[in-house]
């Protein structure tokens, strides 16, 4: 189970670390691109969104302790609550995509009518990388309660 615990805090904290570069959320006009919502912009763009910082450095600690010291059932409840922090966070940022919209507006000089328009972000691929991470680091979790040595078993 330690074997467990270390392979999957390591996937956890990798995949977060890939996801600092990638879009979280996302214009699908490629004219806003340089607007594009990284890892670090979506974790303070809303207040559940900032759950995404304590799971970031819980993923950090569980990855360090999986192969530097603890190995214990308490490495277990820190994983989960890490996964917990991160699907908040996740879920959060989604919900509060909404409230980061770009409205333009213009003049079509051809036939003098005011245009104008609004751009709202999607979910992208690096929001799917940190619900990988949570997913990863949950089923560390669940395999280390559910069977560590240590536990006492029912029956």
């Amino acid at each position: 189970m330690i074997l467990t615990a270390r392979l999957t805090a390591t996937a956890a904290l990798l995949l977060l670390i890939a996801a600092v570069p990638v879009p979280v959320l996302r214009f699908r006009n490629r004219d806003f691109a340089a607007e594009d919502l990284g890892l670090a912009e979506a974790a303070v763009a809303s207040p559940g969104g900032l759950l995404l910082i304590p799971g970031f450095l819980l993923a950090v600690a569980c990855a360090v302790l999986a192969w530097f010291a603890w190995r214990s059932r308490v490495w277990g409840w820190l994983a989960g609550t890490a996964s917990l922090l991160l699907l908040g966070g996740a879920i959060s940022t989604v919900w509060a995509a909404g409230s980061m919209v770009i409205m333009w507006d213009g003049f079509d000089e051809e036939r003098g009518l005011p245009i104008g328009g609004m751009e709202v972000p999607e979910p992208s691929w690096g929001l799917g990388i940190v619900g990988l991470a949570a997913i990863v680091l949950a089923i560390g979790a669940i395999t280390r309660l559910f069977r560590h040595p240590g536990s006492r078993s029912r029956r």
